[in-house]
């Protein structure tokens, strides 16, 4: 199991859901910032990539449904991005 998991899980005494509802992909990024900025200190690149990725994206939105934005938001490439977000 992840390192980040398994600290996470420590931490909150087994309470946490490795799931996030979001709208776009603009969440998504923002949502990747954060946790980047948090673990890098701490952990490989490579653990925050595998970390982020074990997490399960639901599409929700409370406005009217956008199928191109679902669809751009399940696709997105989150090793790349993190690649590019840390390599600055």
């Amino acid at each position: 199991m992840n390192r980040i998991l398994n600290h996470i899980l420590e931490q909150r005494n087994g309470h946490y859901c490795n799931v996030l509802e979001l709208s776009n992909v603009y969440e998504l990024q923002c949502t990747i910032e954060e946790l980047c900025s948090e673990f890098e200190e701490n952990y490989y690149k490579e653990e925050i990539i595998d970390f982020i990725e074990s997490i399960t994206i639901i599409y929700y939105t409370e406005e009217e449904e956008n199928s191109e934005e679902e669809e751009d938001l399940y696709n997105f490439n989150v090793a790349n991005y993190i690649n590019e977000l840390l390599a600055n």
